[in-house]
């Protein structure tokens, strides 16, 4: 979060994610790494805590977040990983990617948390 420059954070995960859509349709296992980074910054950011085991209320969110570190940990290890699988998880985390978009929490902190539920 840059408190002096609002957007800027925005901006930036915007063009990150821009960078990987070309990786995740030719092979979304391959770019499942960096997918997963950006969403949990971008999850932290806005007041969860994703660390491994942490408490995320939301189970849409804890799913998607096991999901893709699930493809992450087996591309790692050099396991095989199907396809479908890899693009299931990767499309949970660009719709949490894209709900985060919308709230102005992922970058200016929790403490600005809107009333109505998140878009998941």
């Amino acid at each position: 979060m840059r408190e002096d420059e609002p957007g800027v954070d925005n901006h930036i995960w915007r063009t990150r994610y821009g960078a990987l859509e070309d990786e995740l349709a030719a092979d979304a296992a391959t770019a499942m790494p960096e997918l997963l980074d950006l969403v949990e910054e971008m999850l932290t950011a806005g007041g969860f805590d994703t660390t491994p085991g942490g408490t995320i209320e939301q189970p849409e969110v804890a799913a998607a977040l096991a999901r893709g570190r699930e493809v992450v940990a087996a591309v790692d290890a050099g396991e095989p990983v199907r396809a479908d699988d890899a693009q299931q998880a990767a499309a949970e985390l660009r719709e949490l990617y894209l709900g985060l978009l919308d709230r102005p929490e992922a970058e200016t902190g929790p403490e600005l948390a809107r009333d109505e539920p998140p878009p998941w």
